[in-house]
């Protein structure tokens, strides 16, 4: 057997090419391919985007590109040497890869390297039933060579922060709908302002912003709540069902409720301050 890795970048990583043809040499062991002989070549983007666009006719990168000599029926095996062929891997893709799909580097990479080489061995995936036995293959020769799949910390952060900034910005286009589109909303919107602009003339506590501000909030989310409520039924159903009535029904009742006790506790705050002025200024 012999397998030749030959790493034509300026990245150091001996110490991973090295683990990366012990794993392929158990797995030749274990598979007992017998004297099998094929390389693998570590090459960056533009390389491998060359030899992509020369042999495959793709003008953009990829990760691996497989040569399998066997499918020649010109080779010759002497005394019964199988020459599979070559691999050609893209190192950047593999940092890329790695960092995408939430792995390690020696993930990625022993990925590539086992997918390119069930190539030089037949493996092929141009229908789906194929690509789900290459697939299953790949999955399976890593789990025996102990290669698992294990979240990295910077794909866990990266995740979240997609997570959160969509979060945000479907939250955003909510607000936006419901400001827009609905009546009601418009009408808690303006009282909100007169609440603000009277907290400030009148120059509530600390204590009573607070009060005002938690209301203010209470009521805009219970009326984005009820256009919610609302867009489901009416996407559920056109007809008039009686529990989508009641479904409408309660979800407004919770915005008139919140609406009442927040207008009560406006004028328990504001109506002293009002009659205050208006006896200052007689």
């Amino acid at each position: 057997m012999e397998i030749g890795i030959f790493n034509q970048t300026n990245e150091k990583v001996d110490k991973e090419l090295d683990e990366l043809k012990d794993m392929l040499s158990d797995f030749c062991k274990r598979e007992d391919l017998g004297n099998v002989i094929f390389n693998i070549i570590i090459i960056d983007n533009p390389t491998i985007h060359k030899i992509n666009k020369e042999y495959r006719d793709k003008d953009a990168p990829t990760d691996v590109i497989s040569f399998a000599l066997e499918d020649d029926k010109t080779v010759i095996e002497p005394d019964g040497v199988r020459i599979l062929g070559d691999i050609y891997i893209s190192i950047d893709k593999v940092h890329e890869q790695a960092l995408e799909y939430g792995h390690s580097f020696k993930r990625e990479l022993s990925f590539l390297a086992v997918h390119g080489l069930l190539h030089l061995l037949g493996y092929d995936h141009m229908n789906d039933e194929d690509k789900a036995k290459m697939r299953t293959r790949e999955e399976e020769i890593l789990g025996k060579l102990n290669i698992k799949r294990f979240l990295t910390i910077m794909k866990y952060i990266n995740k979240k922060n997609k997570s959160l900034k969509d979060s945000f910005y479907h939250a955003y286009e909510g607000i936006c709908y419901t400001a827009i589109r609905e009546r009601n909303m418009h009408i808690h919107i303006i009282m909100a302002l007169l609440v603000i602009l009277g907290g400030a003339i009148f120059q509530i506590s600390y204590e009573e912003w607070l009060v005002c501000l938690i209301l203010i909030a209470l009521v805009i989310s219970l009326e984005l709540l009820n256009t919610a409520v609302e867009s489901v039924v009416d996407l559920i159903t056109t007809n008039d069902n009686p529990l989508a009535k009641v479904a409408k029904d309660s979800a407004a009742g919770a915005v008139l409720v919140s609406a009442i006790i927040s207008a009560v506790i406006g004028v328990v705050i504001f109506l002293p301050k009002i009659l205050d002025f208006i006896s200052r200024s007689l």
